[in-house]
């Protein structure tokens, strides 16, 4: 793993395991609706790090009631 700056990037040098691709295809939906951060477990998994739990923590930014509608029904 390593860190392009550049590009603002982290660049796996493994196999995708399949919470990051539940990951991937979520940020996918989510990009279109709000700006987000990933915080929690993931974060340290993503990074190589074995952890207990496989939990993804998200924060968004306030959206109103339609945006959040058509964002939960897309999910």
């Amino acid at each position: 793993m390593k860190y392009n700056y550049k590009a603002k990037e982290i660049v796996l040098n493994r196999e995708l395991s399949n919470l990051d691709k539940l990951v991937l295809n979520f940020i996918k939906i989510l990009e279109k609706y709000t700006d987000y951060v990933i915080v929690s477990d993931y974060v340290s998994i993503i990074l190589g790090r074995a952890r207990a739990t496989e939990d993804v923590d998200v924060f968004i930014e306030k959206i109103d009631k339609s945006k959040f509608l058509s964002l939960y029904k897309e999910l």
